[in-house]
């Protein structure tokens, strides 16, 4: 796990996880914070699908140029070959198929575990419906190695 990339919250799930832990669908509804525009500190462990905490955030998470974002964790995928040949590019130009007032509840994210603070785009696609997204967190996986999480974004929040 990479040092300072996790945020830990008081009543998340226990023993800690990151998104990227499990592989497949989740068996305990569960969610998470992403925060975008960020190096350090962009996401939390896993937390219970109840967990609300609003502004209290602030003492975890610095506000800044950036925005919060709560995501639902539904499946995470891991790879089945030791290596790729496949050089990964730094940002993935993610195409959102909507205007932003319309993403809560209806857009699936599809998130590839961060490597170190750099780069820090790590959302690779954002889809409308499940089954796409998983479709391209399983392209990603296969193609470049690494793991990735499909998420529903459920919460979306100026944190500046």
């Amino acid at each position: 796990m990479i040092e300072n990339m996790y945020v830990k919250l008081p009543d998340q799930l226990e023993p800690f996880k990151t998104p990227f832990d499990e592989d497949g669908r989740v068996s305990v509804p569960c969610k998470f914070i992403y925060m975008t525009n960020r190096y350090n500190e962009r996401y939390s462990g896993l937390l219970p699908m109840d967990f609300n905490m609003g502004w209290e955030l602030m003492d975890y998470f610095p506000m800044g140029y950036t925005q919060l974002w709560m995501i639902e964790k539904l499946y995470s995928l891991h790879p089945k070959v030791e290596e790729s040949t496949h050089i990964e590019k730094r940002n993935h130009n993610v195409k959102y198929p909507l205007e932003r007032n319309q993403w809560v509840n209806r857009l699936y994210l599809v998130f590839r575990e961060p490597v170190g603070k750099y780069p820090h785009n790590d959302i690779i696609a954002a889809k409308l419906s499940e089954a796409d997204a998983i479709k391209r967190a399983k392209s990603y996986t296969t193609r470049y190695n690494r793991r990735s999480v499909v998420g529903l974004l459920i919460g979306d929040m100026a944190w500046h």
